[in-house]
Parts: C-alpha cells; sequence; structure tokens
C-alpha cells in the first residue's frame, strides 16, 4: 500500500519539472555532482524540457534522468518551469556527441545547434559562460532560425570568344523560268568557322559580333553534259547578334549579318554559272534545354531567317527566306553557360534571282568552343 502510494506521488511531482528534481532526491537515493560542458543561451518560446530533450542523449525523465542532471547544473534558474528569454542553460557532458549525431540526417538545422552548443570551462557559474546568439531549439519555439552567412553570386560583366568549326553537305536545285531548264549542283567540300565575340550585360542578356569564315568546293552538277564555272568559293559574313534567357531552359538568339550566299548566275544547256553575292540577312533563333542531365544538356533549336533583296554584277535578287533547326547537346561545367556544344541540324533556304530561281538544302555539323576572357562570379559574404 506504501508502496503504492509512493509511486502516485512520484508520478504526480514529475509532471512539472521542479517536481522531477524532487522526485529525483526524495525516492532517487544517491546524488553525483557534475561539471557543465556545453552552455545555450534561451529565447523566448524554450522550455527547459524541450533543450534537454533535443541536447543530451538517453532518458529525460525520472531519478538520474537528464531532466534532473540538468536542473542540477543550473541551480541559478529561478523558475525552471518558466523560461525567461537570455538565461544562459549549462548542459552536462554527452550533449555536443547528440549534435554532431544529428548533423549527419538534418545538417541545417543541427548547423545552428553546432553553433550555440559549445564547449566550456569546468564552472558551474553561468557568468563565465560565453554568451552566443539566440537559436530556437524546441519544437514550440516561436522565433525563426537565423540563417547561416552564406555565399551570393554577384554578376560581374563579362566576355566568352566562341569557335565553331563546321562541316556542311549543301544542294542548290537551279531553274530557268524562260527556257524551264534545271540543274542541281552539290558541294564537294564545304567548311570553315564561326567566330563569336560574346559579352554578357547581365545574367539573361547577352550582345555578340558574329564573323564567318568558309571555302566550297563543287561537285559536277547532275547533269553531265553541263561543266559548272567558278566551281572553287571563299565565302565569308560580318554580323552582330544578342541573346535574351528567358527561363533557364530557353533562350533567344536574333542575329544580324551581311554574308556572302551562294547564287545561280546562269544556266545553258552546257554551262552553269555561280556566283557569291553579300546579302543582308536576319535570323531568329530559339534554343531549347529538353533534357537536363547535369552537367549534359540535350535540346532543339528552331530557326527561321529572312534575307533582303540586293543587287547582284548585273542582276537584281529578291527577298528569300529559310527554315531549319538543329538538335544540339552541350556540356555544362557551371550554371547555363556551356563549354563545349555539338550541333547537327539541317536549313532549307529559297531566294530567286530575277534570272534565276533557286532552292538550296543544307545538312550540317558544328562543334563550338567556348573560352572565358574575363568572365567570373563574384562571390561575397552575405549577412541576413
Amino acid at each position: 500500500m506504501v508502496s503504492s502510494l509512493s509511486e502516485r506521488i512520484a508520478r504526480a511531482l514529475s509532471k512539472s519539472i521542479v517536481g522531477a528534481l524532487v522526485v529525483a532526491q526524495v525516492f532517487g537515493g544517491a546524488t553525483f555532482a557534475e561539471a557543465p560542458r556545453f552552455r545555450y543561451l534561451t529565447i523566448r518560446g524554450d522550455t527547459l524540457s524541450d533543450i534537454v530533450w533535443a541536447t543530451v542523449p538517453g532518458r529525460l525523465y525520472g531519478p538520474g534522468g537528464n531532466l534532473e542532471r540538468v536542473l542540477k547544473l543550473n541551480p541559478h534558474l529561478e523558475n525552471p518551469d518558466h523560461i525567461v528569454p537570455g538565461e544562459v542553460v549549462l548542459l552536462p557532458d554527452g550533449s555536443k556527441f547528440l549534435v554532431e549525431t544529428l548533423s549527419e540526417t538534418n545538417p541545417k538545422n543541427n548547423t545552428h545547434r553546432d553553433r550555440q552548443i559549445a564547449s566550456v570551462e569546468q564552472s558551474s557559474s553561468p557568468q563565465t559562460v560565453p554568451v552566443v546568439n539566440p537559436t530556437p531549439i524546441g519544437a514550440k519555439s516561436a522565433e525563426p532560425e537565423p540563417p547561416l552567412p552564406s555565399q551570393k553570386s554577384e554578376f560581374s560583366r563579362g566576355a566568352r570568344l566562341e569557335l565553331s568549326p563546321f562541316y556542311r553537305m549543301n544542294a542548290i536545285t537551279l531553274t530557268d523560268p524562260t527556257t524551264g531548264a534545271k540543274s542541281t549542283v552539290g558541294s564537294k567540300l564545304y567548311t570553315g568557322v564561326n567566330i563569336d565575340y560574346i559579352q554578357a550585360w547581365t545574367k539573361k542578356i547577352q550582345s555578340y559580333v558574329h564573323l564567318n569564315l568558309g571555302f566550297i568546293s563543287f561537285e559536277p552538277p547532275s547533269d553531265s553534259t553541263k561543266t559548272i564555272q567558278h566551281s572553287d568559293r571563299l565565302l565569308s559574313g560580318l554580323g552582330v547578334g544578342a541573346r535574351y534567357r528567358l527561363v533557364d531552359s530557353l533562350e533567344f538568339d536574333l542575329l544580324a549579318t551581311y554574308q556572302k550566299e551562294l547564287f545561280g548566275r546562269s544556266l545553258s544547256t552546257t554551262s552553269v554559272a555561280m556566283d557569291a553575292v553579300s546579302v543582308p540577312s536576319l535570323r531568329l533563333q530559339s534554343n531549347w534545354d529538353l533534357v537536363n542531365l547535369d552537367p549534359f544538356v540535350f535540346g532543339v533549336a528552331p530557326i527561321i531567317q529572312v534575307y533582303f533583296s540586293t543587287q547582284g554584277d548585273s542582276y537584281p535578287i529578291r527577298q528569300g527566306k529559310a527554315l531549319g533547326g538543329t538538335l544540339y547537346f552541350k556540356q555544362s561545367v557551371s550554371g547555363n553557360e556551356p563549354n563545349f556544344q555539338t550541333e547537327v541540324g539541317v536549313l532549307s533556304r529559297t531566294q530567286n534571282s530575277a534570272q534565276i530561281e533557286q532552292n538550296e538544302l543544307s545538312f550540317f555539323l558544328n562543334l563550338r568552343f567556348f573560352f572565358d576572357i574575363g568572365r567570373k562570379q563574384k562571390a561575397r559574404e552575405a549577412e541576413e
């Protein structure tokens, strides 16, 4: 009967933090002295049981429990049932082990706890314990956790150089509207390089200068009875462009060029004459990343290009257009800026002169290499 009554009294007293200490002293028997090893600075919403439960491994209540140990280390607490913000709670040996263990499963929260729980000298005097920034630890805390200092990227203007060697296969179909004669001229070798100097103004906007150099050599016409005049040509062009990244996976590229293009000058029963005429044009391309397997990206790039009318040596050239697209694969080391890109595409161009109607079909392979010129991301310490 007496034993049963004692157990009831113990359960009633243990419902409060002060009662826990009474139970430990009256029914627990032996006591022991323990030196503090860690300290915690309380804030609004903290309770002593929350602090002990979150920091000290092992049993919380009862004789020899963690709550009893912490109460013995903190006789300076005026009312353990009501923690006042700004009070220092001394914690026993073993608390740091719990923090290190939890850090593996919840790095964000317990990185903060690593800051708020630190080793102190073997002293029970709270005045000798250094004060730390308050950080909530209990589930009932009403204060948000202050963020740790973080590294923020501050954009700085920079430039890139893009070298893009290419190989193309061209087929140009020529038709004389007067006689109805037709012939197809194909490229035996068409190779060259594009060079772009890219200037980044913001994270979304870039401008660039474009230079194109190429060499083409023609095969004999499809009609073996005809010969081709000026079978080898050097082609070049110059342009300026701008790129705008709408979202991380979608970029628009607008390029204005003055580029030498191939035109049929004359078509007779015995020969085909080709010219290279500089033509102004405007090209719009959208680069759409479809699959991102960091650091590799696969995407598509639809292309539409308008060729403006111009004048050949002795004949006018009418306005034309081109439609096409590419499949691309690129590799990025950081952010959205690629270091290497491979493109395979097709382009169909239609542009007539006053003398010859022509359709040009091109298949191409581009290899694009990017080199930074003074581009960098400045890292600064952010104080929240």
